[in-house]
C-alpha cells in the first residue's frame, strides 16, 4: 500500500559502546509514500494502528538464524 515501516540501526556497529549496542532502538518509523515520496516525515505517532500492524508483520515474518544472527530481533 502507501505505507512504509522501518527500523534503523539495529546491528551493533564497530566503535560503539557496548551499552549502546546492547539496547537498540526498536521504534518503528512510518512513512506515507503516497504523500511523502522522499520519506521526510515520520508519521508513526499519528498512526499507531498502522504501526501495530507493521510491528506484528515484522515479528511474524522474522526467523532467528544462527548463520545470520540479529541480536536486536532474535527471540522477541
Amino acid at each position: 500500500g502507501d505505507w512504509k515501516g522501518m527500523r534503523q540501526n539495529l546491528m551493533p556497529q564497530a566503535g560503539k559502546k557496548a551499552k549502546a549496542a546492547a539496547k537498540p532502538n526498536l521504534a518503528i518509523q512510518l512513512y506515507n509514500l503516497k504523500e511523502d515520496h522522499n520519506e521526510t516525515k515520520n508519521v508513526a505517532a499519528q498512526h499507531p494502528d498502522i504501526v501495530a500492524k507493521i510491528e506484528k508483520l515484522m515479528r511474524d515474518e522474522h526467523t532467528d538464524s544462527a548463520e545470520f544472527p540479529f541480536p536486536a530481533l532474535d527471540s522477541l
